[in-house]
């Protein structure tokens, strides 16, 4: 079993998974695997992340597992998929459409390794534009969440009341904090109510050296 797990769920993601993947396969991947879940894409998708696998060693391609499927009923499954078939001490999600930094997954993993009380992890926040030539990121300070209640209620009811921008949902998360997580669809803030669970268990922290580089597209406010 690895140390962790990182989930790229996608669909439709032909101007952007190249980018997202090289990333990904630029960081420290000692102890991690890596699933990806395709959704039925219509588009180049699914041939562009064959093509970038193949421009990469054998030794790092072979931590890649690829799922294809065109049965999953939505995006919110879609990302469940990718946690619900692996197995790891902890997880993280990156959107198919997103970046991280080459230093990412060493220095958070690093953090919630070495801190029992932290159950999410994740370097600091910074916006691209939905312009896939573009590489123009900006710190979104609206997107800082510090959370630093010890008290388990306090924080999660800090987290229900205060938490606006949910970028930090791309965290490390300590797996078994997210015994509970039950995906649902119907719901418009999902990811909110998985941060908040999880918060009830530890601390997130944040790696200041680091980078999670979200795309924000026309209809996305930063803020």
């Amino acid at each position: 079993m690895p140390k962790l797990v990182v989930g790229i769920p996608i669909c439709n993601e032909e101007l952007y998974i190249e980018q997202t993947l090289t990333s990904v396969l630029q960081n420290d991947l000692k102890d991690v695997e890596i699933v990806i879940s395709e959704k039925g894409s219509t588009d180049h998708t699914l041939g562009i992340v064959e093509k970038t696998l193949s421009s990469f060693p054998d030794r790092l391609v072979s931590k890649v597992t690829l799922h294809s499927r065109s049965e999953i009923p939505g995006a919110t499954h879609n990302w469940d998929y990718c946690y619900q078939n692996s197995d790891s001490k902890y997880f993280l999600w990156v959107g198919g459409h997103d970046l991280i930094t080459s230093n990412f997954i060493e220095n958070t993993l690093k953090l919630i390794d070495e801190n029992d009380d932290v159950s999410m992890s994740t370097g600091m926040p910074y916006g691209i534009s939905s312009d896939p030539n573009s590489e123009n990121i900006s710190f979104t300070p609206h997107a800082v969440y510090r959370n630093t209640e010890q008290n388990r209620i306090k924080r999660y009811l800090n987290a229900v009341s205060s938490l606006n921008n949910c970028t930090i949902v791309h965290s490390i998360f300590r797996r078994q904090h997210l015994h509970t997580y039950q995906p649902n669809a119907s719901c418009p803030s999902a990811d909110h109510i998985l941060i908040a669970r999880a918060l009830w268990y530890g601390r997130h922290v944040y790696d200041d050296k680091s980078k999670f580089i979200r795309r924000y597209f026309d209809s996305e406010n930063r803020a």
